[in-house]
């Protein structure tokens, strides 16, 4: 009974050297959540720059790569003013694929901006996504988007645009399994 105490003591760092270096620790779930936070930033302040930081070079979503994400949210940029956004994550879950650690994430995106619709009048436009997951890969220590990898449309039915949130994350349907694989 002694001589374990001592060796439970010598196992307790050792096991938070190995949480806080990633793997689903808290750390990792405090930096996704704080990217939300300062991507929503970005978002209202049209920041550009500061948004695609935390995108994926190999990012993939419903057929939108990189660029795509770029140029729909630099079109929302010069379409609306006054916007606003924000995250509500609800859970996080971290898995190992391909000897790659990816988070997938539970969250509400919400996305409003002012526009001109066709007469001249200025509306507001809302988005809602509630329930999508967005799913982030660990890239040289630094977690960024990385999308479903899926090359399937993700286009509106309405316009024929994609929509800001449907690059964000998409809605699970009943008995969606995540599967995924890095697209070079």
């Amino acid at each position: 009974m002694r001589l374990r105490l001592p060796l439970l003591l010598l196992f307790l760092p050792l096991a938070a050297l190995l949480v806080g270096c990633g793997g689903g620790g808290n750390s990792d779930r405090d930096e996704i959540i704080r990217s939300y936070d300062v991507m929503a930033d970005a978002i209202e302040h049209k920041d550009i720059d500061t948004l695609m930081s935390f995108v994926s070079l190999d990012y993939l979503q419903g057929g939108a790569d990189r660029n795509t994400f770029e140029a729909t949210y630099r079109d929302y940029f010069a379409t609306h003013s006054n916007i606003r956004a924000s995250f509500v994550v609800h859970s996080i879950d971290f898995e190992t694929a391909d000897h790659e650690q990816i988070a997938f994430v539970n969250l509400d995106f919400y996305l409003s901006g002012y526009t001109t619709d066709s007469t001249g009048r200025r509306v507001l436009d809302e988005e809602t996504d509630k329930g999508i997951e967005g799913v982030w890969i660990k890239e040289h220590g630094t977690w960024r988007l990385f999308g479903d990898q899926t090359t399937s449309s993700a286009q509106s039915t309405v316009t024929g645009k994609r929509s800001a949130g449907s690059l964000i994350g998409v809605q699970k349907e009943a008995g969606w399994q995540s599967s995924f694989h890095r697209h070079r």
